[in-house]
């Protein structure tokens, strides 16, 4: 479990689920490198941004800073956070 004093995880997270969360963050940097090679610059910004949204989130989760990661995710575009594994995601939100 990845707990700090400042946010106390619900449930544990295993160390497979984040590895398949970073998994799912670089498929996402390889696409957005094939669609800037591709000349598709607005699906590039969007899925380089987003991996790199989603690469601040897992530092937050695995730091334990889950309040932070919380609102990074509420303000993540809807396709990005489609990218967070729902038990991650039920995991670190208060009252779960």
């Amino acid at each position: 479990m990845f707990s700090s004093d400042k946010t106390k995880p619900n449930k544990k997270i295993s160390h497979r689920k984040l590895d398949q969360f970073r998994k799912s963050i670089e498929a996402w940097e390889t696409m957005g490198e094939a669609a800037s090679q591709n000349g598709e610059a607005e699906l590039a910004t969007i899925l380089t941004e987003g991996a790199t949204d989603l690469r601040k989130i897992l530092r937050l989760i695995e730091t334990g800073e889950h309040q932070k990661a919380v609102e990074a995710i509420n303000d993540l575009d809807t396709m990005a956070s489609e990218q967070i594994p729902d038990v991650i995601y039920q995991a670190i939100m208060p009252g779960n």
